[in-house]
């Protein structure tokens, strides 16, 4: 099974990557066929020497034959006979020469191959029959040479003995003339019988000698001229291109894999769990019709499809895995991952499943929920955190009618817009109105004088700026009691995702769970990791409860280390008088008004119940 997957997954990396296989097999074979198609030709003409040894040696061993053969071919591009070869082709050079003809035997066989190559099919014959004629030419010479400096020497030979004969043949008839002794005639006549001895086999070698050297000029001879060639031996333009074809696609194919392995960033759910060890909320596929919408500047709901389903998902992990989290921040490890769209769309499907939200626009730097919900943004977080005073000593509807002026179109949602734009994004942050409110709305203000602990909201979510510009990032983490991180399909390592859990989880607001956004189908799980053993959570490593002291709020995280040090924000204990007059007129105001300056809020698309908003963050106006 795992051979079977393996396999399988290796088919569809090939699959994946088949535009830039099939773009390196296209680069390297069309290199390949221009390359060889812009060299010159090279024709290769060949000849045949056979060597007669027999006739030469007087044997009849094949063996020997084919060993003379071996020695002639090692004679055939001695630099005599290519300065020869030289002499009668001018167009030629001695260097050319020696690199363009080549020679060897023929296995098993008396014949000796000469090669020549040259860029006309016509030069390269006359090179190879040239060659094999000088060579047959000046063997004969040499040997001739030989074969008469040996007669030589036995002409000689046999003149020592004929005069050796005479010599003794005159002193034996000397002693017979003289009457000598039998003795020494004895003697004189085997002197002379042994000197005749000799010269007849000198002679009789001779005559031997004679009939070999008649018979060596047939030692070498031509078994075949040399032809022009039809077709040159080089470039083989069809073979070098299907060899770089196959080539280039077995390259690619390891260079994709090689890519694969390599690419060990988060693109699915699985990914967050299996690399990062952490808890996945969802994924948000990309659409490519919303993409086309954005940019027209209209915000069509989603209520259908598969990013709707991935919301409703979501929705359902952050309601199962975020029990106790009442205030949440939802924060994108860098720019354009879709962090207000995907906060927005979340508050949304918290909302369907009838979980009371607020919505708080606190990315002050680049704003954007108030153009997503078509909503006014004259009034928001940066001028309206001083109402939180005139709470105090009031009844709990109080809080409700100040929150009826954010109400969008959707039941259970509201959203609180950034409002107008400040020098200072910080010291709203840090204002402690924003704490004071939180509690108000969550029904824990921590007065002795408010007798209800009603909540009005359910669940407060801050939107908020790339964890990247981290200034914020302190202030929010001490306010709310967990994280949702964000990020692009593809884009971020695990390392990222650990530098920023462990920032989060010292700040005082552990990472929830994590959403990718912009999922494409390409996506596939990192295959190359060992799935024997299931990866420990960070909802098994920690638990993070809220915990009150006397005005203050603190994050507790139970698995801090000791050195760790968690913001807190302090609430100053001393209160300012509440402004009635200011919020007299807030009281009685149906809970469906909005801004007193502006009129009543209706989307130009009315939001429904099941409707989820696109994709809209800042100035990326695309899933």
């Amino acid at each position: 099974m795992q051979l079977r997957e393996t396999i399988r997954h290796y088919i569809l990396v090939i699959q994946h990557w088949y535009r830039l296989i099939l773009l390196g097999v296209l680069i390297c074979s069309g290199t390949t066929f221009g390359i060889s198609w812009l060299l010159p030709p090279v024709y290769q003409a060949s000849a045949l020497i056979k060597v007669n040894a027999t006739v030469a040696s007087g044997s009849n061993d094949v063996f020997s034959d084919q060993a003379l053969a071996v020695s002639y071919s090692l004679l055939v591009t001695s630099p005599d006979v290519l300065q020869e070869v030289a002499k009668k082709i001018p167009e030629v050079t001695l260097s050319q020469l020696k690199s363009s003809v080549s020679d060897s035997a023929v296995d098993n066989t008396q014949i000796i191959e000469v090669r020549a190559q040259a860029n006309k099919p016509q030069l390269a014959a006359t090179l190879a029959n040239t060659v094999v004629q000088v060579f047959i030419t000046t063997q004969a010479a040499k040997e001739s040479a030989s074969l008469q400096a040996s007669a030589q020497q036995f002409l000689q030979s046999l003149a020592l003995a004929r005069t050796d004969v005479d010599m003794a043949q005159n002193a034996l008839t000397t002693l017979e003339n003289a009457h000598a002794s039998d003795e020494n005639l004895a003697h004189q006549r085997g002197l002379v019988e042994t000197y005749q001895a000799n010269y007849d086999d000198l002679q009789a070698t001779y005559h031997q000698f004679q009939y070999h050297q008649f018979q060596s000029t047939d030692n070498l001879s031509l078994a075949q001229l040399a032809t022009a060639p039809d077709k040159p031996m080089s470039p083989q333009i069809g073979l070098n291109t299907l060899i770089a074809l196959i080539m280039g696609f077995v390259l690619m194919v390891v260079l994709v894999w090689m890519l694969d392995w390599a690419d060990a960033t988060i693109k699915t759910s699985e990914d967050v769990t299996q690399l990062a060890a952490m808890e996945p909320l969802g994924s948000v596929p990309l659409s490519k019709s919303l993409v086309t919408s954005t940019r027209t500047k209209d915000h069509p709901l989603i209520d259908h499809g598969p990013v709707y389903d991935a919301f409703i998902t979501i929705g359902t992990n952050f309601s199962v895995l975020g029990k106790g989290s009442s205030v949440v921040m939802v924060k994108g490890v860098r720019e354009g991952v879709g962090t207000s769209t995907v906060a927005a769309n979340l508050a949304i499907s918290l909302a369907q499943a009838g979980t009371r939200v607020l919505l708080i626009d606190a990315n002050l730097r680049r704003p954007s929920l108030h153009v997503a919900f078509q909503l006014p943004n004259t009034k928001g977080l940066t001028n309206c955190l001083a109402d939180v005073h005139l709470f105090q000593g009031r009844p709990v509807n109080l809080v409700q009618s100040w929150l009826n002026q954010w109400q969008t179109s959707l039941p259970n949602l509201w959203l609180l817009p950034s409002g107008p734009t400040v020098p200072s994004h910080m010291a709203i942050l840090r204002m402690p109105e924003l704490p004071m409110l939180l509690r108000w709305l969550l029904g824990k203000p921590g007065h002795i004088n408010y007798q209800t602990e009603t909540a009005v909201v359910d669940c407060i979510i801050f939107d908020t700026s790339a964890l990247e510009e981290g200034a914020d990032t302190a202030v929010l983490a001490s306010l709310t009691d967990a994280s949702v991180l964000v990020i692009g399909a593809g884009k971020e390592q695990k390392e990222t995702l650990s530098k920023a859990q462990a920032m989060l989880l010292r700040l005082g607001s552990p990472i929830l769970g994590v959403i990718i956004n912009y999922q494409q189908a390409k996506h596939r799980p990192y295959f190359y990791v060992n799935r024997s053993q299931e990866p420990v959570t960070a909802s098994e490593m920690m638990s993070v409860q809220p915990h009150r002291r006397g005005s203050s709020l603190f994050m507790v995280p139970s698995l801090l280390p000791e050195s760790s040090h968690v913001v807190t924000h302090k609430i100053p204990a001393k209160v300012p008088e509440p402004n009635t007059a200011q919020f007299a007129s807030l009281i009685s105001r149906p809970s469906q008004n909005t801004h007193p300056s502006s009129p009543k809020l209706q989307l130009s698309m009315p939001l429904q119940p099941s409707g989820l908003l696109s994709h809209y963050d800042g100035g990326e106006q695309s899933l």
